[in-house]
This record gives structure tokens, sequence and C-alpha cells, in this order.
């Protein structure tokens, strides 16, 4: 029985627990509201439970018959309480999706030995319980989201036993300790999110196993250590997210070999300061002498260069300003924090909301929204003309004794 996508709204009627032999029970995208009726899990043996993005409220009933469920879906929905303890004791549960919804309370224990799981998304919840321990092994596991909830515990060597796994979603947690190397396992992995949580310890080196690796976000937690120069054969990175961590040492040139790369973040770190920091710091000021400051906005021309006209697509920064140059132990410039850069597409207008830093940003874009290269250049010319120029002009002529 599907009627989804029918705009259908008020109670899910009763007599529906009366179609004894239902297999497929599929409601979602309506407008139902109140609660599941208490006897539709008892009196069938469904296989398919579809009640996602409605209005329904209440618990989900605890005697509910899943001896047959493979498929329960039921995010988008304002459900309270606790998860059914029997949800996996069937052992065929392929998809389970509840994520959106208000459920609290610890994982159910017949979750760690179901091991037909493919699909699996509790995201969105109050759902705690220590990961390490409430999660087994999935041999076909694809795919596992358990971000924005209250689980604790540390990222276990388990989900490097996963040899489905393509995508691994638990930021916005209370996880901590360091991430198991032991993940190298999961070598199908397409995404890896583990942001806004309490990791330490350094990026593991095994991590260049992950080559199948597009997604990589770690921002948010208490890494130290350097960037593992390991990390450059992910030839296939396309997002890196690295900020808000402690990471020291220089910003490696193997950086420059990901060529997919789209997305780049390794804002508020302790990596060599940026450009604002330099020259506000009179000894770093002086240092920074006339030399390494032409050197450095010939970096960042050529950086833009490339970004511009030898990227399959263009890579427009749009935040070109003193916070976002940063310097490696050698004085070479680096430009950062692609969080709001934007791909050119031929095939469309390009319009975006304002975005940018007030002073770098071209006074054009604020009026048209238009985005394209002279949005870059004119935050170049900014940057460049007074930090650089007039500054490195002053410096060298003092020293000069003109």
């Amino acid at each position: 029985m599907s009627f989804r996508v029918n705009h259908m709204s008020g109670h899910i009627p009763d007599y529906v627990a009366n179609y004894t032999n239902l297999k497929e029970l599929n409601l979602g995208e309506n407008q139902f509201s109140g609660l599941i009726p208490p006897e539709l899990g008892k009196r069938t043996t469904l296989v398919i439970f579809n009640l996602c993005s409605n209005n329904l409220i209440g618990s989900i009933p605890q005697d509910m018959n899943l001896t047959e469920m493979e498929v329960f879906q039921i995010p988008f929905n304002k459900f309270p309480g606790h998860l059914p303890n029997t949800i996996c004791d069937s052992g065929f549960l392929r998809h389970l999706s509840v994520h959106d919804n208000f459920f609290s309370g610890p994982i159910p224990k017949s979750f760690k030995n179901c091991s037909n799981l493919e699909k699996v998304r509790l995201d969105g919840n109050q759902l705690t319980g220590n990961i390490s321990e409430d999660f087994g092994i999935y041999p076909e596991l694809v795919f596992i989201d358990l971000s924005n909830n209250s689980f604790y515990g540390e990222v276990s060597s388990n989900w490097g036993r996963c040899p489905n796994l393509t995508s691994l979603q638990i930021s916005n947690n209370n996880l901590s300790g360091k991430i198991s190397a032991q993940l190298e396992g999961a070598t199908r992995l397409v995404e890896l999110h583990l942001s806004s949580n309490h990791l330490v310890g350094e990026i593991p080196k095994s991590f260049e196993r992950l080559s199948s690796l597009m997604k990589l976000y770690l921002d948010g937690n208490k890494l130290c250590g350097t960037i593992p120069s390991e990390l450059g054969n992910l030839y296939n990175l396309e997002e890196l997210n690295l900020a808000i961590n402690s990471l020291t040492g220089p910003i490696n040139e193997y950086i420059g070999d990901f060529f997919k790369l789209r997305i780049m973040n390794l804002s508020n770190n302790k990596f060599e300061e940026n450009l604002r920091k330099v020259l506000n710091h009179l000894e770093q000021a002086v240092e920074f002498d006339w030399e390494k400051r032409v050197m450095a906005v010939e970096g960042i021309a050529k950086a833009l260069s490339y970004m511009h006209h030898d990227c399959s697509q263009p890579i427009i920064h749009r935040d070109l300003s003193s916070n976002n140059i940063l310097f490696d132990s050698d004085w070479v410039a680096h430009i950062s924090d692609f969080g709001t850069a934007r791909l050119l597409k031929p095939d469309s207008s390009n319009w975006s909301s304002f975005v940018g830093t007030f002073g770098y940003a071209a006074p054009e874009l604020a009026y048209t929204m238009e985005v394209n290269e002279k949005c870059d250049i004119y935050s170049f010319g900014v940057l460049v003309t007074p930090y650089f120029l007039f500054n490195g002009f002053i410096c060298k002529h003092q020293q000069l004794d003109v």
C-alpha cells in the first residue's frame, strides 16, 4: 500500500491495521498528524514501513511486530522517546532512517548485531551512548550518519572493518580520543565527517590508503601535529576542512597536488601567521622585507591565475583578504579558506548573495550579486596596494636611509 506524496492529512486510519497480509506501507511525504495506530505494528508483518516527512507525534509502539522488517523509514516527523528495542531483532533490516526527530536515550542493544544493514540515518536527534560499544561490524553497510546527537566514546577501529562503507558521518557529537588508524580498512570511503567533536592527537598517516576519499571534514576538534604529507596521495579529494584545531608546522607543497580540490579551509590553527598578523607584528613586519613582499605578490597572482584559468571550472575565492593569506616557513604565500568559494558554471547566471570582507569586496558585487573573476581581481588590488607595495616601498627606503 503506497500513498506517497498525495497531500493527505489527518490521522492514519485505524483500519490500516486490519490488512494482516500487508507487506508495504508507504505514507511518506504527506501531512498526516497524530499517533501511529497502536494496532498497526501488531497485526501485520510489514517488510517496508515508510512514514517520512509528515507531522506525526508520540512514541513508536514498543510492541511493533518487526520480525520481517527490511526498510524502516520515519524521518522528518516529531517522534520523541526511545527507538523500539526490537528494531533489529529480525536480522533482516537493511535501511533504517529515523533522522530529524526528537528521539533520545540509548541505541537498542540489538543494533550491534544487525549485520545486514546497508544504510543508516540517526542524525538530528538526541541519542546517547558509547559509540565505541553500541555499534558493531557491518559487512554490507554503505552509508551511516550519526551526526548531531550526543554520542560519546572514540572513533572505533570497527568502522575500518566495514568493507563497503562509502560515507561515515559522526559530526557534532561528544567523541574524544584519537582517530583510529585502522579506518584505513574502509578503502571505499568517499566521505568522512568527524567535525565538531573533541578528538585529539594527530591526523593518521594511514589515511593515504583511502584513495577514494573525496570529502574530509575534521574541523572543530583538538587535533595537533602537522598535516601528514601522506595526504598528498588523496588525488580524488575535493573538499578538505581542517579548521579550528591546533595543527602546526608548514603548509606543505603537496597540497598543490589536489587537482580536484574545490573547498579547503585550514583557518584557526597554529600554522605560520597570516598576512594581517605579520604586518601588525613589528619584528615579523621587518623580516617581511621588500623582496619577500614582491615574492608574495607574485605567488598570490599565480594562484589566482591558476584558479581562474587552469581549473576545469574557474574557482572564484570571493573573500580574498589579509586574513586569508598564509605564509609557510619560507615566506611562500598561500591562499586559504575556500569556505565561500564558488565554481563558475558556463550555463549558469552565477548570481549569489553577498559574501566577503568589507573593504576588500568589489562594490559592484554588493549591487549586482554577480560572481566572476573580477571579484577576486578587485580584492587582489586592495590587498596588494597598501599592504605590499606602499608599506614595502617605505620599508625599503627606511633601510636605505633615504
